[in-house]
């Protein structure tokens, strides 16, 4: 005859990787993402190079990039609406009425562009919307 075991729930206290000080570093999201410049794109350096960059700025720190120089690991606000995609990025979830302007980062020797928003409340997460492969494909540059 077989017996019936009682199964303990066993609870496991697990403590997070996350804390605040981790607001500190950028962590780089691709959930609002759109194609308008990439999907023509035949260079794979020019993503070798996006990669590097992320994890160059997820090591600098919010701080750091701060101080930085937009053609060097800063950023600089682009409005709405110069943008070329202006009407799909503004349907995105995450563009809400108040969101003007867009961050701009560059990732490439010769200063290509890509672009998105920081989280709200100074989150760490930096979710990345548009990324140039070719200049003027997301917006004409002067």
């Amino acid at each position: 005859m077989s017996k019936k075991l009682k199964q303990r729930k066993k609870v496991v206290n697990v403590k997070s990787h996350y804390n605040d000080t981790n607001k500190e570093y950028p962590v780089f999201c691709f959930k609002y993402f759109q194609n308008h410049s990439i999907k023509k794109c035949k260079n794979v350096n020019l993503f070798l190079s996006f990669c590097e960059r992320l994890e160059k700025l997820a090591n600098l720190g919010w701080e750091e990039i701060g101080k930085s120089l937009c053609h060097t690991y800063g950023f600089e606000p682009i409005p709405l609406t110069e943008l070329k995609c202006y009407d799909s990025v503004k349907k995105l979830e995450i563009v809400t009425k108040d969101v003007k302007k867009l961050l701009v980062f560059r990732y490439t020797g010769n200063n290509l562009p890509f672009l998105g928003l920081r989280g709200r409340g100074g989150s760490n997460i930096f979710h990345i919307i548009l990324i140039e492969t070719e200049f003027g494909d997301i917006y004409d540059h002067e």
